[in-house]
């Protein structure tokens, strides 16, 4: 009963910016957004906005829990444990609503230099969003496949699939991106995500397992294949492919 009360009264309606729930200048974009009417609730680690009548609004509780399990799961990911707080999240419905808010067609994204994070509904205690601030902040920043690959793999699924397996089935069916196209830093953006990101998570997996720890973070600040795993990309695309095929035999 005492964990409930705590809870809802740290719950307050943002019709004007209450002090303590204040996020900086950075969130005033989608705060003055017209047709919007924020609630929020705060942790030690964050605040959580969230419009009335929304999902959020009708499972409180079941929120803060996932919220508070995905920065947990983030911080036992990366071994970061002092974190930059609080966190500012805004939670939209699904991704219409992602649209409407920030103009772009995603389901979440997250601004390291003002520990923002905005994230559809369906994903909410995923480790994703929270990891990219943690590395971005801790290690700066590095190619997108390496980082949103390293963030992929904190969930260690793709829409609800094991990237391994996902990226066995893109293999069969030939779909895989080459890797001297997918490591051109320039270009990311430009693949189908449904495969660019699941391939990227398990690629990172790989080498982390195989390599170890310290050898991906000096990856992550040199960003160079060749001289961080004295491997090529054709050498390491035919290690990886074998390393899928054995643990997903036809």
């Amino acid at each position: 009963m005492k964990k409930i009360f705590i809870f809802f009264l740290s719950t307050f309606l943002l019709s004007n910016c209450s002090s303590i729930l204040y996020s900086g200048n950075q969130n005033q974009f989608y705060f003055k957004k017209k047709n919007y009417t924020w609630k929020a609730f705060q942790t030690k680690d964050y605040i959580a906005y969230y419009q009335t009548n929304s999902i959020v609004e009708k499972n409180l509780l079941s929120t803060e829990k996932k919220i508070t399990k995905g920065i947990y799961k983030a911080k036992e990911f990366t071994g970061i444990q002092n974190i930059k707080t609080p966190i500012y999240y805004f939670i939209v419905n699904d991704k219409n609503d992602f649209k409407k808010l920030t103009g772009l067609n995603h389901t979440a994204i997250s601004y390291s230099k003002s520990n923002t994070i905005i994230e559809s509904y369906f994903l909410i205690g995923e480790s994703h969003e929270v990891v990219h601030l943690l590395s971005n902040q801790n290690w700066g920043n590095t190619h997108s496949w390496i980082s949103e690959g390293f963030s992929v793999y904190s969930d260690k699924i793709w829409n609800n699939q094991d990237i391994d397996i996902l990226c066995h089935q893109l293999l069969k069916k030939n779909q895989l991106i080459p890797l001297k196209k997918l490591f051109k830093n320039n270009k990311f953006n430009t693949f189908n995500s449904q495969i660019c990101y699941p391939q990227s998570g398990s690629l990172i997996k790989y080498l982390i397992t195989v390599y170890g720890w310290d050898k991906f973070l000096e990856f992550w600040r040199k960003t160079d294949i060749y001289k961080v795993y004295h491997i090529n990309a054709n050498a390491l695309e035919n290690q990886w492919i074998e390393y899928l095929k054995t643990l997903h035999k036809s």
